[in-house]
């Protein structure tokens, strides 16, 4: 009888056991089916390969991107045309007036007058003649129109740039003109204001700029020291810089790409490049201003100058492009992916 007894309690244990592992099971489950991941997108149709692209929020809804650089027929190629997302496609639009082709201009949606506002870039002709832009263009969801602020930055490209939700302001920092720019500038919808704020990040070059909707700040990360490439990363709360001390934090870099995720209040960075390689590391910057390396079951290859935006439509980050020397030549991507 005691026999029994034990019998009966051991199986009863045993039960409880299955139940305990079949609910840890399915929270294991739902955690990982929960996991942010990158996914390949296969559109019918894309941009032809580039780097360098403008990508940003469209009015029209998902996302719009404009020139960059790449290769056609082995000739190095810059674009001068407008594609537009649209959560499953590419299609290339056919606005009435347009930028010329460049390579590096910054773009941001400003939601306070629901326009994508382009600033700058880069173009250089056959015989290597480069021009540095310091025009302003405006898209509307439908065409360009060229700005006539009274003032604005000197020529650059691969300048950083965020729309700053907090202040109604389009923050430009930096980017590669004839000298090392330190400079921070801000879009109110009609004209460019140069800050003297009281610190500025000891950096300058091709830095990421994302904002924060969480913390409500932009975040800056990377750029040039120098010769050398910086892993400084900083916050901009509408009049002052604040560099961060930090522990943790991706390898310096620069050309990464790097967007706001408010789903998981976090800033995804994304890649980048050393003058002898390039990242395919993924990372988040926390709310507690930290630096956490992600591991997705899939990625895209490493790459520099990729264009990434946050579609709201669709609740997930956008990637696409880039490119990646390799053996001596340059590796250009007409890819699409989705982080989500």
């Amino acid at each position: 009888m005691r026999q029994l007894s034990r019998i009966r309690g051991s199986r009863g244990l045993l039960l409880i056991l299955s139940a305990i592992l079949a609910v840890l099971g399915a929270l294991t489950s739902s955690a990982a089916a929960s996991t942010p991941t990158w996914t390949k997108q296969t559109p019918p149709q894309h941009p032809p390969a580039r780097f360098g692209a403008a990508m940003a929020h469209d009015p029209a809804g998902h996302e719009v991107l404009f020139g960059g650089a790449g290769l056609v027929g082995g000739i190095f190629t810059y674009f001068g045309d407008t594609w537009s997302w649209n959560g499953s496609g590419w299609k290339e639009r056919t606005p009435t007036t347009s930028p010329s082709p460049r390579l590096g201009a910054m773009v941001a949606y400003d939601a306070a007058t629901g326009t994508d506002v382009l600033f700058g870039g880069e173009y250089c002709d056959p015989s290597n003649s480069c021009t540095l832009y310091d025009d302003t263009w405006l898209w509307n969801g439908r065409t360009w129109h060229q700005g006539n602020p009274a003032h604005h930055p000197t020529g650059r490209y691969f300048a950083g740039g965020a729309y700053d939700a907090a202040t109604g302001t389009v923050v430009l920092y930096s980017g590669l003109g004839l000298t090392a720019n330190f400079d921070t500038w801000t879009w109110d919808g009609t004209d460019w204001t140069q800050h003297i704020p009281a610190h500025t990040p000891n950096t300058y070059g091709e830095v990421a700029l994302a904002y924060d909707s969480t913390t409500q700040e932009v975040v800056l990360f990377g750029g040039r020291q120098g010769s050398f490439m910086d892993k400084v990363t900083a916050v901009w709360d509408g009049t002052d810089w604040t560099t961060l001390s930090l522990s943790t934090a991706p390898n310096a870099r620069v050309q990464a790409a790097m967007a706001d995720d408010p789903v998981t209040g976090q800033i995804i960075l994304f890649g980048g490049r050393t003058d002898r390689r390039a990242f395919g590391d993924t990372w988040a910057f926390t709310a507690s201003h930290q630096w956490v390396q992600l591991t997705p079951a899939t990625s895209p290859a490493r790459r520099a100058s990729a264009s990434m935006s946050y579609d709201s439509a669709s609740s997930q980050i956008v990637l696409f492009g880039g490119e990646h020397p390799k053996n001596a030549s340059l590796m250009v991507f007409s890819d699409t992916w989705a982080y989500q």
